[in-house]
């Protein structure tokens, strides 16, 4: 009677394919960035400035998520986001935010916490994203 052969393992870890690479990138660091950076200043200064925060929050944001359009990021489950669409709202938010402080003054600025929860959503879809694999 022979010995039985070798019992069937799995591919060794140097031929497996490395599961995509998921966490937090600097993109996602810069939208979280931009909604803390943006909330603070809505909270604690002068309308003059929050507005000057929130249009470098907007150019902050949409670059943001043009750089994860480009690199390819998706959130799990890997649906695609349409990130550069997403920069465009960011766009359009903050023109928004901008023409109606110019138009009513400081008034508009309880609007700006729309474009933190904006920028703070966008954060939270890059979360746990995925790159495709190389």
């Amino acid at each position: 009677m022979s010995a039985p052969g070798p019992a069937e393992t799995p591919e060794p870890a140097a031929k497996q394919k490395p599961l995509p690479a998921a966490g937090l990138d600097v993109p996602t660091y810069i939208l979280f960035a931009s909604a803390l950076a943006l909330g603070l200043t809505l909270l604690f200064t002068p309308a003059l400035i929050a507005f000057g925060v929130a249009l470098l929050a907007g150019i902050a944001g949409a670059l943001a998520c043009e750089w994860l359009a480009r690199s390819g990021v998706q959130p799990l489950p890997r649906h695609p986001e349409p990130w550069r669409f997403d920069g465009f709202c960011i766009v359009v938010a903050t023109l928004a935010l901008l023409a109606l402080g110019a138009s009513i003054g400081a008034e508009a600025m309880p609007v700006g916490w729309l474009l933190v929860a904006l920028l703070a959503a966008l954060g939270m879809a890059g979360i746990g994203s995925a790159r495709p694999p190389a």
